[in-house]
């Protein structure tokens, strides 16, 4: 905070100043409802709370150095104060007079669902071009969004202020404050009920935002939203609708559209700009292709230009935060690289879909709050994850006189998403159970309800199994935050076999397992390896990559020095790095490539071959070939005729695409070449198209006659379903921490992840 005397803070507030009149011209260096944070020179506004009044903190908060005090009735010491009739309605008086005196733009954000994460990927978007300040943590209502503006300082250039409700009226209050030069809404929900009545109440509320925007202000839509998108021009103190209706937001009758619009002024009419999946949206997103857990790949349209993007944190929601900022970022002079930039730079927040993975589960920990559509979203999230997939959900607050039929809602749509276990807790929850039991018969999934979070807790260890996804997720008051706890220190018990052999191969997978999630050795890594080879241990690369995929890898390592192998293409071939010699080498048959990409070309998906020096893209690239270009460092090559263009020697096609794609074309290409080929899927967006009876078990045991060596004598590191039959062939086969559930469940033993040296962990327990 800079620049506010306590004589501005007295005629702010409409207050009366009792001290020392020389003070009145000193400035305060913040502003603090916490006796706490009330440092030096700061103003302490004691608020009348449920249990606490901050009035009885008022001598504590002198004695530190605060410069002035609000009080609500008459002090009878010397300390400097300033009486006001409201010490809350003071602090918002306050914090409106310092938000006009700034120079800054303000972009105002609210809705049902959504707020936080849309808050967080228009500031990530926003801070590639400005100093940017952004509402922390739930400091979104009538005292947290006040504190907000309090910490604006000189150096911010934009603020994005989230503004959250429950009531009629309230946006308005907040809106008054914040005076945004932009205002974005998310969506309208089934939220906050018991005040609002329904949807158009939910509606009526969030657009008294619109009546304090600033002139020339921006009004950014969802139009996707059938709420949002009737609306056609906003006034000064109400909007139009598409009919020509006009609706003024405010259900308090003494409230009109003449007193409302004289009390902010004269605005003017604003025609909304709206972003959705929609086309016939002004900015829009299409090629949406979900990662899983990852994220989510989309193409995003905009008046401006396209571009393509990957998204981070999961969930199909995220595509309307990133059209969101984008609409923000191009309303505020951004380019579009550095759109793209933020928007990739976005991480989760904790208790907002934030993913954790502990050496035994991975965590959807969306517990900071919950209602039906943030509830059916994460659900969505959740049904993308490969594993076991359990949601444990808790009781949704303030949904009026539905709450029970909408809990049965989500309890019914929880058991359409085909879920293997759903944990109901809470008084609500037992009518999100009945509804999901009643679905239930249609599929398998088990249904549990708990009574109380203790319950549950008691009986976690028992229902919970290892390398489970799960959703934690309810309102804030059922204080889940507690489970996602309990969740990261459960432990399981491992059973160990064939650990005491002298070991000499070991054999490692590159992605996942060798390299971290960066794509690179950690040194610690690379030491090791040098290390055991410099001793006579031989070290073996296995991968699905192409061979120039590995090579780079291979000549870090010093293979060629020490007389190490490359097994590529998923064991189609192999080299010995020493000699350049081609030990083993099995190609696809030329006449099966054009059929497959007959089939392949019906489907949205692109089908890849490999050269020396490059990926070719048969189809069309999309971000999984993207990807498997990034892996192996090879550029793509788009070439008209595929089946044309490959007439040489191909140890492998690939297929990428969304998993139900691939899924679906793995079953026809099976029926199709049962006999010439071997197609599975190494990652569910890519299907291997291999010659038949090539895996790397098959070929390790080539390589192994070759040398003169047993499979006893071999350690396997590996964590896709393409390492399986290796481990299950090696002396010992290890599993990665990260590996997907069936590799652990495979594995002989279990390591640290690729991103916690866990090749280091194989090597120093059974190597050296």
């Amino acid at each position: 905070m800079e620049h506010m005397s306590l004589q501005e803070i007295t005629t702010a507030c409409g207050g009366t100043y009792y001290g020392e009149p020389s003070l009145l011209t000193r400035e305060v260096s913040g502003v603090a409802i916490d006796s706490r944070k009330a440092g030096k020179d700061f103003l302490f506004v004691p608020i009348k709370g449920a249990r606490v009044d901050g009035h009885s903190f008022i001598p504590q908060v002198m004695e530190q150095g605060a410069l002035c005090t609000l009080s609500e009735h008459p002090l009878s010491d010397s300390s400097p104060y300033i009486l006001v009739s409201s010490c809350a309605q003071a602090l918002k008086d306050i914090a409106e007079h310092y938000r006009r005196a700034l120079g800054i733009k303000v972009v105002g954000i609210s809705g049902s669902v959504g707020k936080t994460s849309t808050k967080e990927m228009i500031a990530s978007i926003l801070e590639q071009k400005y100093s940017v300040l952004k509402t922390a943590g739930n400091f979104n209502n009538e005292i947290g969004l006040p504190l907000t503006v309090f910490q604006i300082q000189k150096e911010h250039e934009v603020a994005v202020l989230e503004m959250g409700i429950s009531d009629f009226q309230e946006m308005n209050r907040l809106a008054k404050i914040a005076q945004p030069d932009i205002c974005v809404l998310t969506n309208i929900g089934q939220c906050h009920l018991e005040n609002l009545g329904d949807r158009d109440g939910v509606r009526k509320a969030k657009t008294e935002m619109f009546a304090h925007r600033r002139p020339g202000a921006s009004i950014i839509l969802n139009g996707d939203d059938d709420k949002l998108s009737e609306i056609a021009t906003v006034h000064a103190a109400s909007f139009s609708k598409q009919d020509g209706t006009t609706v003024v937001p405010y259900s308090d009758s003494t409230h009109d559209e003449t007193s409302a619009a004289s009390a902010v002024g004269k605005s003017g009419d604003t025609t909304p700009i709206f972003f959705g999946k929609d086309p016939h949206n002004a900015f829009y997103a299409d090629e949406i292709q979900s990662l899983g857990l990852k994220g989510t790949s989309c193409k995003n349209h905009t008046p401006a230009g396209d571009f393509t993007v990957i998204i981070s944190i999961p969930g199909a929601h995220m595509v309307y935060n990133a059209l969101a900022g984008t609409a923000v970022g191009i309303e505020l002079g951004l380019t579009l690289d550095e759109i793209k930039t933020g928007i990739e730079a976005l991480q989760p927040v904790a208790g907002r879909n934030h993913m954790i993975e502990t050496e035994h589960l991975t965590i959807l920990d969306d517990c900071y709050n919950a209602n039906p559509v943030s509830m059916k979203a994460s659900l969505d999230v959740l049904s993308t994850a490969l594993t076991r997939k359990v949601a444990i959900l808790g009781d949704m607050f303030e949904l009026g006189t539905k709450e029970l039929l909408l809990h049965r809602e989500v309890g019914t749509y929880a058991a359409e998403k085909k879920l293997d276990l759903l944990c109901c807790i809470g008084t609500l929850s037992k009518a999100m159970a009945d509804g999901a039991s009643e679905f239930s018969a249609q599929n398998d999934t088990k249904i549990c309800y708990f009574e109380t979070k203790n319950d549950f807790l008691n009986a976690v260890s028992s229902i919970i199994k290892e390398h489970d996804t799960i959703l934690v997720k309810a309102s804030h008051g059922m204080a889940f935050e507690e489970i996602v706890h309990a969740l990261c220190h459960l432990t399981f018990k491992k059973t160990l076999r064939r650990i005491d052999m002298n070991y000499e191969v070991l054999v490692l997978d590159l992605d996942g397992t060798l390299t971290n999630s960066e794509k690179k050795i950690t040194e610690p890594t690379k030491e090791a390896l040098l290390d055991i080879q410099q001793k006579g241990k031989i070290v073996v690369l296995a991968s699905g990559r192409p061979t120039p995929g590995i090579l780079p890898l291979a000549h870090e390592l010093e293979l060629e020095k020490y007389g190490g192998y490359v097994l590529s293409f998923n064991g189609a071939k192999i080299i010995n790095c020493s000699t350049g010699e081609v030990l083993y080498n099995k190609t696809i048959p030329s006449e099966v490539i054009r059929p497959a990409y007959e089939l392949a070309k019906d489907y949205d998906v692109d089908i890849l071959a490999y050269s020396d020096d490059a990926i070719i893209s048969g189809i069309c690239p999309n971000s999984y070939t993207e990807l498997e270009a990034r892996i192996n460092s090879l550029p793509i090559c788009r070439v008209e005729n595929f089946p044309a263009y490959i007439n040489f020697p191909t140890n492998k096609l690939l297929i990428s695409g969304e998993e139900s794609l691939t899924a679906e074309l793995e079953i026809k290409l099976n029926s199709h070449f049962r006999k010439l080929l071997n197609i599975y899927r190494s990652e569910p967006f890519f299907l291997e198209i291999m010659p038949q009876n090539i895996d790397k078990a098959y070929t390790l045991q080539k390589l192994l006659s070759a040398i003169g060596l047993t499979a006893d004598q071999m350690i396997c590191c590996g964590d896709g379903y393409n390492d399986i039959t290796m481990l299950e062939s090696a002396g010992l086969g290890v599993a990665m921490a990260n590996a997907q559930p069936l590799v652990r469940e495979k594995a002989d033993y279990i390591t640290k992840s690729n991103d916690e040296d866990g090749v280091l962990f194989v090597i120093d327990q059974f190597l050296r």
